[in-house]
C-alpha cells in the first residue's frame, strides 16, 4: 500500500463516526449494548421473584438502593443458557442496568462485561444481514466486526421489551 493510499484510509477513519458499546456474552456469543443506555454494570444481586410475570423476568433486586426488575436475556431470547441464575457454585452473574426515560431495568449476563468502539465501516446494521441470519430484527440493531474477525450481535437495548412486558414490570 503506497503513502497516499495509507494516508487516505487513515483520513476515512478519522472521519467515520465511532460508537462505543458495552459488550457480554449470551448463549456463547457476542452481543453489544451502547454504552449510553448503561447506567452501570453490577454483580448481581439477590434476585427475589415476583408473582405471575413472565419467566425471563427474574423478579426484583436491589441495586445500589434501587429496585429493580431483573430480566434474563438468555431466557428472553429462547437461548441456552451457559449458567443459570441462582444455580448455586460458579453462578455468578453480572447485571447491566439499563436506564430508559420512563423506566430502569437489569439484564442479566454470564461474564464480565467489556466496552468496545466500533467505526460505521465495521458495523453492517442492512436487514440482509439479520434476514440470512433468520433472526427476528425488532431488536437487533446490527452486526459489528471486531478486529480479529470476531461478530459482534448489536442489540438495540431499548426494544428487547415489549409495551405491555414494561407496563407489567412497571406495576
Amino acid at each position: 500500500m503506497s503513502v497516499k493510499e495509507v494516508a487516505a484510509k487513515a483520513k476515512k477513519v478519522k472521519e467515520e463516526q465511532s460508537y462505543q458499546f458495552v459488550t457480554f456474552v449470551l448463549g456463547g456469543e457476542h452481543h453489544a449494548v451502547k454504552i449510553e443506555h448503561v447506567k452501570e454494570v453490577a454483580v448481581t444481586p439477590k434476585v427475589s421473584k415476583m408473582p405471575r410475570t413472565p419467566s425471563f423476568i427474574k423478579g426484583v433486586a436491589n441495586v445500589r438502593g434501587e429496585l429493580i426488575a431483573i430480566v434474563d436475556l438468555e431466557e428472553r431470547f429462547n437461548m441456552k443458557p451457559v449458567l443459570s441464575l441462582n444455580s448455586g457454585l460458579n453462578s455468578k452473574t453480572y447485571t447491566i442496568v439499563i436506564d430508559a426515560d420512563t423506566y430502569t431495568i437489569g439484564f442479566t449476563v454470564n461474564e464480565v462485561p467489556n466496552t468496545l468502539i466500533l467505526t460505521d465501516s465495521q458495523i453492517d446494521r442492512s436487514a440482509d444481514v439479520v434476514e440470512k441470519a433468520k433472526i427476528r430484527n425488532r431488536f437487533i440493531d446490527g452486526v459489528g466486526k471486531a478486529v480479529g474477525g470476531d461478530l459482534i450481535i448489536l442489540l438495540d437495548i431499548l426494544k428487547v421489551l415489549s409495551e405491555s412486558e414494561i407496563r407489567q414490570i412497571s406495576k
